[in-house]
């Protein structure tokens, strides 16, 4: 009983300590997935979303679920795939630059696709509004 005991209470842990590993990826892919949906990118969030939602529940299933070799492998190309996309994807390189221009309170140029300082907003009949 006392082994039993003591068994329940290690797996708990372990299962506590992937949770707590696993939880602020999970944050961050969920948060990376909200970043990238704009008009820019309206094609490949699709891909990118379906990336991130394949690694966010093969990451959340190996906090309770022992992985074998090939749950391994899945994860690693989706991880794989994921990082392809972050990093050598122009969309997404885009969106990121979308996202940390408005993060600097600037406006972004949908037609010359830049971060602009010299506008006070932008619309699709107007375009640039200066200030």
């Amino acid at each position: 009983m006392k082994t039993l005991s003591k068994n329940i209470l290690l797996k708990a842990f372990f299962i506590a300590l992937k949770g707590m590993l696993v939880a602020p990826i999970i944050i961050f892919l969920i948060y990376e997935a909200h970043i990238t949906q704009n008009r820019e990118i309206a094609a490949d969030h699709i891909q990118y979303v379906a990336i991130i939602t394949t690694l966010c529940w093969s990451l959340f299933f190996w906090i309770f679920i022992p992985y074998k070799l090939k749950h391994y492998l899945f994860m690693l190309l989706a991880l794989a795939a994921f990082l392809q996309m972050f990093f050598f994807n122009l969309y997404i390189k885009r969106a990121h630059l979308l996202d940390s221009c408005l993060d600097h309170g600037l406006v972004w140029d949908y037609d010359q696709h830049l971060c602009r300082n010299d506008c006070l907003s932008w619309n699709d009949i107007q375009k640039c509004i200066p200030l």
